[in-house]
């Protein structure tokens, strides 16, 4: 707005520099609608004083809506119940696939561990087996097979443990050589 243009407020009458003096104390309503009012007055009686069909109909109006909303929410939420219940099997079998995998992944590392400490123990003349046997976990000793044969070569096998019981995996076998030490 150019300087010049700025209105300037003196004592409620605000005045613009090129133009005359506006009163803005009274607030500018627009002439009301003499049919309009009346009619305005007749429906407020009508839903204020006997709850006539006017006033049943605004009521009943928003109620259908409403339900609408209620029933748009609650679908929503009841599919997101219905995919949890059908994903939370899945996602059971996959963490339990998962930690079977692991499992039997370390089974066959101590495994490992077991027959290279049998083979060095055989190679001195000790026990191989209960060389086997101190290297491995207590879970991992109930299905311990040792075979340990005259060149130095030791074979050490294991039952891998089952996350379900009733599942058998089958066995995690390694072997080690170690040159038998004369001494």
């Amino acid at each position: 707005m150019p300087p010049s243009a700025r209105p300037a407020v003196t004592g409620g009458v605000t005045r613009l520099r090129s133009a005359q003096p506006i009163d803005t104390t009274r607030t500018a309503r627009p002439a009301a609608n003499p049919a309009r009012l009346a009619r305005a007055v007749r429906e407020s009686r009508a839903v204020r004083g006997s709850r006539g069909a006017r006033a049943t109909r605004a009521v009943g109006a928003a109620r259908p809506a409403r339900a609408a909303r209620l029933r748009s929410t609650g679908g929503a939420a009841g599919q997101a119940s219905v995919e949890l219940v059908v994903l939370l099997p899945v996602i059971v079998v996959v963490l339990a696939a998962a930690y079977q995998a692991l499992i039997a992944g370390q089974a066959v590392w101590e495994a490992r561990v077991a027959a290279r400490a049998a083979a060095r123990a055989h190679a001195f003349g000790a026990d191989a087996a209960a060389a086997a046997r101190s290297h491995l976990r207590p879970a991992l000793e109930r299905g311990l097979r040792v075979r340990a044969g005259e060149d130095g070569d030791v074979r050490v096998s294991v039952r891998i443990p089952a996350v379900l019981p009733a599942i058998r995996l089958g066995r995690a076998s390694a072997t080690s050589h170690f040159r038998p030490q004369s001494g």
